[in-house]
């Protein structure tokens, strides 16, 4: 395969994950403002339970990730948890808050804004990669 291919596939692979995880916090988001109380969550319904699951499982293999160095049994990039190890290398309690988070998902606890800025914060590490290949792209043709 040549560079462009590769590079291509990635950004493809990134830009889908990236677009998933968006829809998933941005529902979340969502149900927890409708609920009235924005750092609260309920069980709303099939789209909810299934951004929660999606969030829980990516938040679980975070965790196994960040704990392994690299766990091969991850779907989560590489590039990824490199660029969030990077932003949050000045935060002791990380991998602590990505374990609280995945247990709220989970088992459906209540959300808190601080889970939405640790959301946030997984979501601009996932653009950034998605930026940076797509810049690599750009510069190969």
């Amino acid at each position: 395969m040549s560079d462009i291919s590769i590079l291509s596939t990635r950004y493809d692979s990134i830009a889908k994950f990236s677009t998933r995880l968006n829809e998933a916090i941005l529902l979340l988001k969502k149900a927890a403002l409708k609920a009235g109380q924005p750092v609260m969550m309920l069980r709303e319904g099939s789209e909810t339970d299934k951004a929660r699951e999606f969030l829980g499982k990516l938040s679980g293999e975070l965790i196994e990730t960040l704990d392994e160095h690299f766990s091969a049994k991850t779907t989560i990039p590489h590039s990824l948890v490199e660029g969030l190890q990077r932003l949050t290398r000045n935060e002791p309690n990380f991998n602590q808050e990505v374990k609280n988070l995945h247990h709220r998902l989970t088992h459906f606890g209540d959300l808190t804004q601080e889970d939405f800025v640790l959301l946030d914060k997984l979501l601009s590490a996932v653009d950034a990669d998605a930026s940076a290949v797509f810049r690599k792209l750009w510069r190969k043709r």
